[in-house]
């Protein structure tokens, strides 16, 4: 059970749909959890045979075969995990229950207040959606781990990339200070309510970390990439499938991006924040045009990454929320699957759809 106050919230109002609700929530927040889905996609047969992949996690178009096989016993030396986001320690945890002492180490970056049981995989905390210090800590030491451990292609790196990374990951260049990198979140999105699709055009500019340089660090490793969204379903700028994602990127920080110093000074001005965002925000860009750093389509595949996208829709929490609606006897509709906002802009929508069907009948009628 996740809700803590369950008894709390049955004990007034509408005890009976109450309970139903709670009951369609926890269904569907079982069904987000990647850690199953993780166990489903990274398995270990006859104690040593590692498979990595099936089709239900396949990338459409990615030129690799669906499942990679190695045997832990000859091809592999050491098991590594590293990522940063909201809610990712549940896939590190279903890889060190997959792996056990066989995980030689890594590090997690995960947003203040999450908790998790890891042992072999350090675990690190910093602020979303505007980064702290924390946040540029374990990045730095994140960093430093990777040079550390000198990896080779005997070893297999799995990273684990999910929202909030973009905060989580900040590691600035020397000549930015953190109060610097700070404004760039708190103009963008705070106070003009931009995407994290528009943020970081301008963030992935100024970070040694995101925009895919993490991966260059993994070297020739064999680098696993585990994300937890449905990478067939279209992204902010329409990217879908293996194509879409190589060649329309912008926040899933291991993979190849689409931003540059050009773009973000576009949009900067095309948005007239130029006034509203720290001189050394566009000094910077300026003096990098031209030498455009992220990681590129054609390095990506040099290295040999492979990429799987945990969280498929036909098995995510939407289908069986509608699945337990139905059993329940209430008729699902879905108002949107795209809304490209925080929780809790989201919720106050929804919350504000519930009060007009409550008062109005519109656009349902409600149920009693």
């Amino acid at each position: 059970m996740r809700f803590k106050n369950v008894s709390q919230l049955e004990s007034i109002g509408l005890k009976t749909l109450r309970h139903d609700i709670i009951d369609i929530a926890e269904y569907g927040l079982a069904a987000a959890d990647p850690y199953n889905n993780t166990l489903r996609a990274v398995r270990i047969e006859d104690g040593h045979m590692l498979h990595i992949g099936c089709s239900e996690f396949h990338l459409k178009g990615a030129p690799y075969d669906v499942e990679a096989t190695y045997d832990l016993n000859t091809q592999i030396d050491r098991v590594f995990v590293f990522g940063a986001g909201k809610g990712i320690q549940r896939i590190a945890e279903a890889l060190e229950a997959i792996f056990g002492d066989r995980i030689s180490g890594g590090m997690i970056i995960l947003k203040y207040g999450d908790t998790t049981e890891l042992s072999r995989v350090q675990v690190e905390y910093g602020a979303h959606p505007i980064p702290d210090e924390g946040c540029i800590r374990a990045s730095r030491k994140m960093l430093a781990l990777i040079k550390e451990l000198k990896l080779t292609e005997r070893d297999i790196v799995f990273t684990v990339i999910g929202n909030g990374t973009s905060s989580l990951l900040t590691l600035p260049p020397e000549e930015l200070s953190l109060e610097t990198v700070q404004a760039v979140t708190r103009v963008m999105q705070i106070e003009e309510g931009m995407t994290t699709a528009q943020v970081n055009l301008v963030r992935n500019q100024i970070d040694l970390l995101k925009g895919g340089r993490i991966t260059r660090f993994f070297g020739k490793s064999k680098q696993i990439h585990l994300v937890p969204i449905d990478l067939e379903e279209p992204n902010a700028l329409g990217g879908v499938g293996f194509e879409g994602y190589m060649d329309k990127n912008f926040w899933i920080h291991c993979l190849p991006d689409c931003t540059s110093c050009e773009s973000a000074l576009d949009f900067i001005r095309e948005r007239n924040l130029d006034k509203k965002l720290p001189l050394e925000i566009i000094s910077y860009l300026v003096s990098h045009i031209g030498n455009n750093t992220v990681l590129t389509k054609k390095e990506y595949l040099d290295l040999g990454c492979r990429a799987y996208g945990l969280m498929p829709h036909s098995s995510s929490f939407l289908p069986k929320i509608k699945e337990r609606c139905k059993e329940l006897g209430y008729e699902p509709h879905c108002m949107t699957r795209r809304t490209f906002v925080e929780a809790k802009e989201a919720g106050q929508l929804f919350s504000r759809i519930a009060v007009n069907i409550a008062l109005e009948n519109e656009p349902f009628k409600k149920h009693c």
